[in-house]
């Protein structure tokens, strides 16, 4: 890229962009990563998972290759990692995952990162995915609120095979109140802060989508608050959860209230306004990003974070296989 180029590209973003691409910038030569250093668990071999009999084999770009010799099979750190095949440096991931944080656009990112456009919509949902494995380990316990959001159901993107005729994005559904129109996405939080938020059906909450998304995901005995949906009562009934509900809003019963569901729901909508609708094949992913984004700390400490957890997680994927998803991730 010439000079010339480089200038045109900086006159065309924000002064906040300007402003992240600095400390970027100041940030590359200080915090230069090791692939192999954010294998914290160890090396274990990808093909066969032996960890005891693996020896060092030579470099490739400066990268430590490895040798395992249970199965007689080569790797490197990140095999069967989304870093895998990606011919781009720790740094340029680092400069997309704070780009990720800040929820900067596709078209943005793929400037600042010096990637392709199509390369930057992979690389999101890639990263996506890998956190989504992450908070599949979540589990709740406690006091637990709980209570449903909708969206309107999106095939954004969507150019073929589509059971509508398309709409106008920002349009509302062509049925009133709740119908097979909306997405419904149940939310739970516990009082430590921790959150499940998914897809479970379309219309009305059902109790077969509360299993879907919570099963395994609260601890018995835990106290669920939610609202007089019946759905609940069936669902606390088969997990063993006691069950005080709530008219909603802002009822308050002793210490039991919906307040911190509310207040999430409140979060996501801002959260998701950013990307001026998001169809629904990729909510779920979209859903994982806000509670990741929502965490606290530093944009380094969440930068960081971010990038140790996609290491740690066993994820090939190829573009193909991210546009082929169903409409309906249920």
């Amino acid at each position: 890229m010439t000079s010339r180029e480089i200038a045109e590209m900086l006159s065309r973003l924000s002064s906040d962009e300007k402003k992240i691409l600095f400390e970027l910038l100041q940030d590359e030569d200080s915090n230069e990563l090791n692939v192999d250093s954010l294998f914290s668990n160890g090396i274990s071999c990808p093909i066969c998972g032996d960890v005891e009999r693996i020896v060092k084999n030579g470099k490739r770009s400066g990268s430590q290759r490895y040798l395992c010799k249970n199965c007689n099979k080569s790797f490197m750190a990140n095999t069967t990692s989304i870093l895998e095949r990606t011919h781009k440096s720790i740094f340029v991931w680092k400069k997309f995952l704070d780009c990720m944080v800040h929820g900067m656009s596709i078209l943005k990112t793929a400037e600042i990162c010096e990637i392709n456009k199509n390369t930057a919509f992979a690389w999101r949902h890639k990263v996506l995915d890998a956190l989504s494995q992450i908070v599949e380990e979540t589990s709740l316990e406690g006091i637990v609120e709980s209570d449903e959001t909708f969206f309107i159901l999106s095939y954004k993107g969507q150019k073929a095979g589509l059971p509508r005729t398309s709409k106008k994005r920002g349009a509302s559904a062509s049925k009133r109140g709740l119908s097979n129109e909306q997405v419904c996405v149940p939310c739970a939080i516990d009082r430590k802060g921790k959150v499940i938020s998914k897809i479970s059906n379309l219309g009305r909450i059902q109790t077969q989508g509360l299993h879907r998304v919570f099963d395994g995901k609260i601890k018995n005995k835990s106290i669920l608050c939610a609202d007089k949906a019946s759905a609940y009562v069936r669902f606390s009934a088969d997990n063993d959860l006691k069950l005080v509900q709530l008219k909603g809003g802002k009822e308050k019963l002793d210490i039991y209230h919906l307040n911190h569901v509310n207040a999430y729901h409140s979060e996501l909508k801002r959260f998701l306004k950013n990307f001026k609708g998001v169809s629904t094949k990729y909510l779920n992913n979209y859903l994982t990003w806000n509670i990741f984004a929502s965490k606290r700390g530093t944009i380094k400490e969440k930068v960081n974070g971010m990038l140790e957890g996609i290491c740690k997680v066993n994820l090939v994927e190829h573009f193909k296989d991210i546009s082929k998803r169903p409409s309906l991730p249920m």
